[in-house]
């Protein structure tokens, strides 16, 4: 019969194990978001996704959500990272309890990163940093794909 203690390792062995393999899925599912020709130019892959996503018990629209996402590697030999901080709201406490409200949305990162990273997400470079830089204008599709990325690299 085994102890408490054997039974405590195993299952510290097996959640090891468990977080090792998340990782992995979130590599793969980053890497399906850039394109074939630049990943082979990668090294050295290092990322870390956060997304949590919580629904309201009392209003069926309302939903809250925070993601971060940070990734850096070398391109070419240089350093390159990206980190994006997005957090979002709906429900009748908010601006329209039929879409969702952007509480948060930044992106940190370097000009190489962002090409490579957001290339696939169908924006142009230029276009990226302009809804990134002006406040005045309202672009909450290109945050919402950013957002759906996260999520599905999150796994």
């Amino acid at each position: 019969m085994s102890s408490i203690q054997d039974i405590n390792a195993q299952i510290a062995e097996y959640e090891e194990k468990i977080e090792h393999l998340k990782h992995q899925r979130k590599i793969i599912n980053f890497e399906r978001f850039v394109d074939q020709k630049d990943l082979k130019k990668m090294e050295d892959i290092e990322i870390e996704v956060i997304y949590n996503y919580r629904e309201s018990d009392d209003d069926e629209y309302a939903h809250w959500v925070n993601a971060n996402f940070d990734v850096k590697f070398k391109f070419k030999g240089r350093k390159e990272h990206l980190n994006i901080k997005y957090s979002e709201e709906q429900g009748y406490h908010t601006e329209s309890r039929y879409t969702p409200t952007i509480t948060r949305k930044h992106i940190y990162g370097t000009y190489t990163a962002k090409k490579i990273i957001f290339e696939k997400l169908g924006f142009d470079y230029q276009e990226v940093d302009e809804f990134i830089m002006e406040t005045d204008h309202n672009h909450d599709e290109d945050w919402f794909k950013i957002r759906d990325m996260i999520g599905e690299i999150y796994g």
